[in-house]
């Protein structure tokens, strides 16, 4: 892989990992706020 490459792939997955985490804390938070 070339440089370029190898910088693609990580933003690539930590955005992935940081939209997953994004998704989990949103799932979770109107129920906690409800209730």
């Amino acid at each position: 892989m070339t440089d370029a490459e190898m910088v693609a792939h990580s933003a690539e997955s930590s955005q992935l990992a940081a939209s997953k985490a994004f998704l989990m804390s949103a799932g979770t938070r109107p129920r906690s706020l409800t209730s």
